[in-house]
């Protein structure tokens, strides 16, 4: 029974994930095509998936890990916003470099 609950959890991980990375990649996409520079594109792409993916995280994937209220959800958000805020450097880094080089 507990490998059915984790293969669902799984799989309910990774279309939280697809559906995330659709909005960062939509969204990047989109701002591309409005003319918005390549970094600034790519880290309000980043930015929008990241919060599409807490959204979906939290009340469809974990709903049985999260926090209710108090010092340990405000700990697990503060976790979340810090690895968010590192993948948010490295994408806008990456992609500015890439545009940089051509």
């Amino acid at each position: 029974m507990l490998r059915r609950f984790a293969d669902i959890l799984l799989l309910r991980y990774l279309a939280a994930s697809a559906l995330a990375l659709g909005v960062d990649m939509g969204s990047f996409l989109l701002l591309l095509r409005l003319e918005v520079p390549a970094a600034p594109a790519a880290a309000a792409g980043y930015s929008l998936g990241i919060v599409a993916h807490w959204l979906l995280s939290s009340r469809a994937v974990f709903t049985q890990g999260v926090a209710q209220r108090g010092p340990e959800r405000t700990r697990q958000k503060a976790m979340f916003v810090l690895s968010a805020l590192f993948g948010l450097a490295l994408t806008t880094g990456i992609v500015g470099a890439g545009d940089a080089l051509g």
